[in-house]
């Protein structure tokens, strides 16, 4: 909400700016009773927004709209402000649109060009009204219908520059207008070309951090529209009727089909949503509903049900449980964790984060870094302590230098007994894998080193990885240049997901034989079950996944090749009277959730199966039940 607060006050104090340059150069002083009504005005509108804000949203929410604007122009930045991940780089509404897509969703560069100029008419006095006003409405009426032309048979360029021009030529006629009229500038009104020119530009701009904003600009492209209608059909109505000599009515009517013809210009757009919605099926579904029901009907109130935040809200509103986290928090440590407890193969590692996560979300982290105040290490003595039991991890702490009471603000948060908890692994987390897996995979030593050094010269940076994260000049110098070169996410944490589908294979005695495919074509994989090897047979000799996971007596195994591997692995899932196989990142194979998902939780000691059920797309939704009394 902040913005509007913003492009009010910008709009009072250009008012008062112009009033102040207007005394001092026809009145030769500042203070007049005008001047002091326009002052009063800022005071009363910032002093009443402060004060009533503070009331209903806490003061809080106005200590932090110094630092709106920075955080939304920052809004997808890595390491600059901390260095824990930023979930909003994988948002999907906040990916960048280009300005041609944002401009063909409001209905085409013809209806921006007449919401500009409307904006730009309604910078004008009562007085003239009979004659600046019917020529510059006239001139920009056919600029409009030249741009239309220009757009469609000159492609975009032509109208993006046609378009430039009819705005420069706009504000050349208003400066001159303002120059040859002087004594008229007291009536000039500059609240709507201020207001709604700053929120039609800033949002337009707005779009390079997120389509989602797009739908910010639809107010003042709609004001600007009806500005330009209302003064041009006032104006042609006028002139028309006066230098024909033909009744107002039928001017009127004549005026006023034409204008309505412009409005029917983006119909394509609305046709083209309809076929999108019509087309569209909905993710919420039976499946969904009835699992949700049933952890609302099978569980206590302070159940918490975790898995990646997009269908948090789903959660809440329908199990009428808490979640881990959800759309309204999803750029939170959290993130992190979680992509961590489905991302390791180690069921022990997540049994105890999610024992963290649910006895306290992050404040187990908050309680070790107020004592270290170092984020990496802070983070690696968690690691340590989750995965021990309340005695183990207390050495751990001890030797960390940690006294008594410092130590049992840590395990309340680590080692309580959590509330019933619910894990849900279902078809979507696939396609997603790369994200929640790269925020699992996040290397904090890494996001230091560019946290440290983003704002250094290059022997400041040096000096700092050397000092602080003992490394040799050379490889200071290695380092440097890769935080240069390369992306900044990729670098700190790979993006490891999944390849493809599933794959069929034949089973030919102790032989099972797939094709794989993938997008720069298929292989061949031969997984002998006597010897347990896998072999890509190729011209150059036999290939080896990175690791093949597999399933044996109920038990989920893990072979790894060192040698002649293929960059990816192999999960062999059995399936009916056979076998499937699924290609994935190294890291994302055997991990908890491929666990979960494609083994159905086969091996699994802490996680209880408690519902699985097949939705109408055909992906498959599986919940778990913990118990927190199981021994790993």
């Amino acid at each position: 909400w902040w913005f509007i607060l913003y492009f009010l006050a910008a709009t009072l104090i250009a008012q008062l700016l112009f009033s102040l340059l207007y005394e001092w150069l026809h009145e030769k002083k500042f203070w007049t009773s005008g001047i002091r009504q326009q002052v009063w005005a800022v005071g009363a509108f910032l002093l009443s927004s402060i004060t009533f804000t503070s009331i209903f949203v806490g003061s809080r929410q106005v200590t932090r709209l110094l630092a709106r604007p920075s955080q939304f122009t920052d809004l997808k930045a890595v390491a600059t402000t901390k260095i824990w991940p930023n979930v909003l780089t994988t948002v999907a509404e906040l990916n960048p649109s280009s300005l041609d897509s944002v401009v063909g969703q409001l209905g085409g560069y013809f209806l921006l060009t007449l919401s500009i100029i409307g904006i730009l008419l309604t910078l004008k006095t009562s007085e003239e009204r009979e004659g600046w006003l019917h020529m510059i409405s006239l001139l920009f009426f056919g600029a409009g219908i030249g741009i239309l032309l220009w757009y469609n048979w000159a492609g975009k360029s032509a109208g993006v520059l046609l378009l430039a021009l009819v705005v420069l030529a706009a504000a050349v006629a208003c400066i001159y207008f303002m120059i040859r009229k002087m004594d008229k500038l007291p009536h000039l009104n500059l609240t709507y070309v201020v207001l709604f020119g700053i929120w039609l530009g800033i949002t337009l701009w707005s779009t390079r951090n997120g389509v989602r904003f797009t739908l910010l600009i639809v107010p003042p492209l709609a004001m600007g529209v009806g500005f330009f209608c209302g003064i041009v059909y006032n104006s042609l109505t006028a002139a028309a009727s006066h230098g024909l000599g033909v009744g107002k009515n039928i001017v009127r009517a004549i005026v006023f089909a034409l204008l309505l013809l412009f409005l029917f210009f983006p119909t394509n757009h609305i046709e083209r949503g309809y076929r999108l919605g019509a087309g569209s099926v909905p993710s919420m579904n039976d499946a969904w509903y009835d699992t949700l029901t049933k952890i609302k009907d099978e569980s206590k109130p302070n159940a918490i049900i975790t898995s990646w935040w997009d269908f948090g809200h789903w959660f809440k509103a329908i199990a009428d449980r808490p979640v881990t986290f959800d759309g309204g928090s999803q750029n939170r440590p959290q993130a992190h964790w979680v992509g961590k407890l489905f991302l390791t193969p180690d069921e022990k590692v997540s049994f105890g984060i999610l024992r963290m996560l649910d006895c306290g979300a992050n404040k187990a982290f908050d309680e070790v870094d107020s004592v270290l105040h170092d984020i990496p290490k802070s983070v690696d003595v968690i690691n340590q302590i989750i995965v021990k039991d309340r005695k183990g991890a207390s050495a751990v702490l001890t030797a960390e230098g940690f006294e008594a009471d410092k130590i049992e603000n840590v395990l309340q948060y680590t080692h309580c007994t959590p509330p019933e908890a619910f894990v849900i692994a279902s078809d979507d987390m696939i396609g997603k894998g790369g994200v929640w897996g790269h925020f699992g995979a996040w290397d904090f030593n890494r996001a230091e080193m560019v946290f440290k050094t983003r704002n250094l010269e290059r022997m400041g940076a040096l000096a700092v990885l050397q000092s602080d994260f003992n490394l040799s000049l050379e490889e200071a110098e290695k380092i440097y240049r890769e935080i240069l070169s390369e992306d900044t996410n990729r670098w700190i944490a790979q993006w490891p997901g999944y390849v493809g589908g599933p794959q069929n294979c034949d089973v030919r005695d102790d032989v099972i034989a797939c094709l794989i495919g993938t997008p720069s074509g298929s292989f061949p994989l031969l997984f002998d079950r006597n010897t347990l090897n896998a072999t890509i047979p190729t011209n150059d000799g036999a290939l080896h996944p990175n690791t093949l996971i597999y399933l044996e007596d109920g038990d989920v195994k893990r072979k790894e090749y060192d040698q002649s591997t293929i960059g990816f692995s192999v999960m062999l899932v059995p399936s009916g009277d056979g076998f499937v196989a699924f290609l994935a990142d190294p890291l994302q194979a055997g991990s908890i959730f491929s666990q979960m998902f494609h083994y159905g939780g086969q091996g699994l000691k802490c996680y209880k199966p408690f519902d699985s059920r097949q939705q109408i797309t055909g992906g498959r939704i599986y919940m778990y039940k913990v118990d927190w009394e199981c021994k790993l």
